[in-house]
Order: structure tokens, then C-alpha cells, then sequence
């Protein structure tokens, strides 16, 4: 998010957008990416752009800590990936007009939405925290009505919790 408002063409008026989908998340910026930049150096993970649009603006992020200097943002995203387990990014932009930029972040492979989801999801939880760790039915299955529903109450789960009993 960071790099797209450091990068983002405020003389337009579209807005950056944040797409979650069930698959991955979607980033998408309808300025474009810089045309000296070209698709193989997003897939090479080695950007260096000879202009910046937003000066200002980098180094106020930079100053919050949200970003670390000029060229470094591909590079971090493919090594923060890599470390955590996670897939590679997915970058497109509509060469050659280069109107929109989209980072694709897939979703990590322990979520997918399978008959083991709840374990899967158990076993990324237990390796985030140091160690694999087993969950119990009753966790299953609260995990499981999350996962159908994902912006289910707390009362509303305990409620078919106890319609399950």
C-alpha cells in the first residue's frame, strides 16, 4: 500500500483500490507505472525508475517508518514473501498504455478453501507462532462457520454452536 501511494498520479482522480478476493488481494493503481519501467523488471524483482513522482511524499513515509528508500519496495515484497512461505507477487499493467498497475498477492497455499481448511488453517497458525499445532473438532468447526461467513458475530457463531449440540 505504501508504494502505491508513494507512486500514485495525483493530477488523476481515481483512487487506489484494495480488491480482496478468494483467491488474493488486489492492489490496483489506474496511474500506471512509470514507462521506463518495463514488465521484466517487476518479474526480476530489480525496479530502478529514473523519475519519482511524489518526492515529498516518499520521504514522509520513509520518516514513518513505512517505507525504507528509493528502489526498495519490489525487492522487500519478493524477500517478505519468500520468508514467509508465501507465493510470488503478480504484476500487470495494459502495455503499452500503461493506465493501470495491479500487485497481485495470492492467497497462501494453507488457506484455500478445502475440506481441511480448518486444519490447514490450525498448521499456519501453529508455524507463525514456532511451532505446528493441532486444533481441536470444536475449533474446526468455529473456524469453518467463519469461513463461510466471514463477517459472522461472535453471538451469531455461538448461537449455531449450540443449535450443533
Amino acid at each position: 500500500m505504501a508504494n502505491a501511494v508513494y507512486h500514485r498520479n495525483y493530477e488523476l482522480r481515481d483512487p487506489i483500490e484494495v480488491r480482496v478476493l478468494p483467491s488474493s488481494i488486489e492492489i490496483i493503481s489506474y496511474s500506471g507505472i512509470d514507462p521506463s519501467l518495463t514488465q521484466s523488471d517487476f518479474e526480476k524483482g530489480v525496479v530502478r525508475t529514473r523519475r519519482y513522482r511524489n518526492r515529498r511524499i516518499g520521504s514522509f513515509l520513509k520518516e514513518l517508518g513505512l517505507t525504507e528508500g528509493k528502489g526498495t519496495g519490489i525487492p522487500i515484497i519478493y524477500k517478505v514473501l519468500k520468508d514467509n512461505g508465501s507465493p510470488n507477487p503478480i504484476f500487470d499493467t495494459d502495455y503499452p498504455n500503461r493506465s493501470f498497475f495491479v500487485v497481485e498477492f495470492p492467497i497462501y497455499p494453507d488457506f484455500r478453501d478445502d475440506e481441511n481448511n480448518g486444519r490447514a488453517i490450525g498448521r499456519a497458525i501453529g508455524g507463525a507462532i514456532g511451532g505446528a499445532i493441532e486444533l481441536t473438532a470444536r475449533q474446526i468447526e468455529i473456524i469453518n462457520i467463519i469461513v463461510s461467513d466471514n463477517k459472522i458475530s461472535y453471538r451469531a457463531i455461538a448461537k449455531k454452536l449450540n443449535n450443533h449440540e
